[in-house]
């Protein structure tokens, strides 16, 4: 059989039922020449319509590519504003509409805001009539959670953030702030604290000239937000959370930070890590403590940027979310008072392992958060 079919290269040489080998009929000749010519046309033609269908495929892949699976794709993290890696498919289906206000396609619409807000900002109103700055508070709020169902997700060893989700999130936050406070490139607010009794035995010469004019005792910490343009999310997330808020508490002293917790939580925080390099966490800035981070915050006593920037805290690339600095280093009442509060702030007594205070008559509560 092998010596018949090396003699045949034409391929034609075929074994009968009884297993002898034996030649071909013309008939039977033209017949496997012909069925040979069609296989070939499939061959020439599959050819091109595998390289067409392999082409779509790729175009169809997500802008970063297919996700890298394990420990490396979740350490890489989340990143931030305009690093985001796309998502393949939404993790619920009310997430379309949460991000575009329950329409269908497009982003959140600034112009929904109507007519109040506009007329109110062309005025530079300080705030804005409160039922639309509210809603605009509640469309953040929800996309906020959504969100943070999908960083929660990736954590998880789940999809990446979607650009376009983010942008929008930050958009909304943009337009409440702007609807609650006006349009500016960045807020004042005054942070009044009230120093415990077991910081107040014992007289001191700077007590009388700080003491607030409306609470006696108080200490007051000026600090101004980083631009809205820079980083919405964050900035909406503290304020969103401190203004109005039933406890903030100073409980941490740590050697690098001073650290306070807001209750109740009207979010959980930041619904990804906000960071931008033109506002890194250098001393006296303000950032959210966690990761995800928030709403929890502290006060950088030190330059953080290596400990609290991107790559730090076991993540490839995510930073701890930022929102303002304190107003320091300038001839005004407002730094002069702020180093004042920071350096009693910086003496809360009862500081205990990784500088956080145990007993809650030492915790020092900010009495109100407004935004000047």
């Amino acid at each position: 059989f092998t010596a018949r079919a090396r003699a045949d290269p034409s391929g034609l040489f075929v074994m009968n039922r009884s297993g002898s080998t034996g030649g071909v009929s013309s008939s039977a000749w033209g017949s496997q020449r012909r069925g040979q010519g069609r296989r070939q046309q499939l061959s020439r033609a599959v050819g091109p319509c595998f390289a067409i269908a392999l082409l779509c495929f790729l175009l169809a892949l997500p802008r970063g590519g297919m996700r890298p699976a394990g420990t490396a794709a979740r350490r890489a993290g989340p990143r931030g504003a305009g690093q985001q890696q796309p998502l393949s498919e939404p993790v619920s289906g009310s997430l379309d509409a949460a991000f575009t206000g329950g329409r269908a396609g497009g982003d959140y619409d600034s112009e929904s805001r109507g007519a109040a807000v506009e007329a109110a900002e062309s005025v530079g109103a300080a705030v804005v009539p409160g039922a639309d700055a509210d809603a605009l508070d509640a469309v953040a709020e929800r996309m906020t959670k959504e969100i943070s169902a999908l960083s929660r997700a990736w954590r998880a060893g789940g999809a990446f953030l979607p650009d376009h989700r983010v942008t929008a999130l930050k958009r909304a936050c943009g337009d409440a702030l702007a609807a609650r406070y006006g349009s500016a490139e960045t807020l004042l607010v005054s942070m009044t604290v009230q120093l415990p009794q077991s910081m107040l035995r014992g007289d001191r010469d700077d007590e009388a000239e700080v003491k607030d004019a409306q609470t006696e005792g108080g200490y007051t910490l000026w600090l101004r937000t980083a631009p809205l343009a820079w980083l919405p999310h964050a900035v909406w997330t503290f304020l969103h959370n401190a203004v109005g808020a039933d406890e903030i508490f100073f409980h941490r002293r740590a050697g690098h930070v001073l650290q306070a917790f807001i209750r109740p939580r009207r979010t959980d925080g930041l619904a990804f890590q906000e960071y931008d390099e033109r506002f890194p966490h250098e001393e006296n800035t303000l950032g959210f403590a966690g990761r995800p981070g928030g709403p929890d915050f502290y006060i950088s006593t030190r330059n953080n940027t290596r400990d609290h920037g991107p790559g730090s805290q076991g993540s490839a690339t995510e930073a701890d979310g930022i929102f303002g600095k304190l107003i320091l280093g300038e001839e005004s009442s407002r730094a002069h008072q702020t180093a004042l509060a920071l350096a009693r702030l910086k003496e809360q007594p009862g500081g205990g392992k990784m500088g956080f205070v145990n007993e809650k008559e030492n915790w020092i509560p900010p009495s109100h958060v407004p935004v000047v």
